[in-house]
């Protein structure tokens, strides 16, 4: 398994990933991601992805794949908190997703490292929220540092179910 930059040709595979993760959601409603209502069309995901390449050609996102025999198997990313300039640029917001069967081997805790790594000097604060029941990860964060700062109950509706979210931060 590699952890390396976002490359172009990345596309289809992170498309493919993000993709999957509705799919993932109808099988486990508490899997630790938000999602749009409806699954975008792949114009928009296009869209998603040139948007997050030209955030890091500017400095304003780090974005790392994991990658596994040629194939996308996770990224992780921080991108400035409030774009254009204001006085939360200096926040950064931590994104991660590890595909279904790859997770437990120690996958996101590579590609944190790498990106928390390259967002020194660049963010002063990352943040982050996390699904309340998804402990497992909330040990991954607190073990990079993170500490919660506060619980938004009933942020996300997945259907008829609500789910709390954990707020956490990193000072860099």
């Amino acid at each position: 398994m590699k952890v390396r930059t976002l490359l172009p040709s990345d596309r289809a595979g992170l498309l493919r990933l993000l993709d999957q993760s509705y799919d993932e959601v109808k099988r486990n409603p508490g899997l630790g991601e938000s999602l749009r209502l409806e699954r975008p069309k792949m114009s928009g995901q296009v869209k998603w992805f040139d948007e997050i390449r030209k955030l890091v050609r500017s400095g304003d996102a780090v974005f790392y794949v994991a990658e596994e025999k040629g194939d996308v198997i996770g990224f992780c990313s921080v991108v400035k908190k409030d774009i254009p300039e204001s006085e939360m640029s200096h926040i950064g917001v931590l994104g991660v997703r590890v595909a279904e069967g790859w997770r437990g081997r120690g996958i996101g805790s590579k590609l944190m490292k790498q990106v928390l790594d390259k967002c020194k000097g660049k963010f002063e604060i990352v943040e982050l929220f996390v699904f309340k029941p998804n402990e497992d990860a909330q040990r991954l964060y607190e073990r990079f540092g993170f500490k919660a700062w506060g619980v938004a109950p009933r942020y996300i509706k997945r259907g008829k179910k609500y789910l709390d979210t954990v707020y956490m931060y990193l000072n860099l």
